[in-house]
C-alpha cells in the first residue's frame, strides 16, 4: 500500500499499520487529527482510491497476508 504525507492522515496510517485491529472509527481519528470524519474520508478517496472503512479492510488483509506467509517459512 503507498504511503501518504498528509499530517492528519499519517497518525491513522501509522497506527493501523503498527495495530491492526485497532477498532477507532473514522469519527473517533477525526476527533484525534482535528479533522472531521467527511474530509479525512475524502482524504481516503484521493490518496487511496477508496474510503477509510474499505482501506482499513485492504490493510487488514494484507497484514494477515503478512503473517500468514511469514509463519510458512
Amino acid at each position: 500500500m503507498p504511503t501518504i504525507q498528509d499530517k492528519r492522515l499519517l497518525p491513522i496510517i501509522e497506527t493501523l499499520n503498527q495495530e491492526p485491529a485497532n477498532k477507532l472509527t473514522i469519527e473517533q481519528w477525526s476527533l484525534k487529527v482535528g479533522a472531521s470524519s467527511r474530509t479525512l474520508n475524502r482524504l481516503f478517496n484521493q490518496n487511496y482510491g477508496m474510503g477509510f472503512s474499505k482501506w482499513q479492510q485492504k490493510l487488514r488483509i494484507l497484514k494477515s497476508l503478512e503473517l500468514l506467509n511469514s509463519n510458512t517459512h
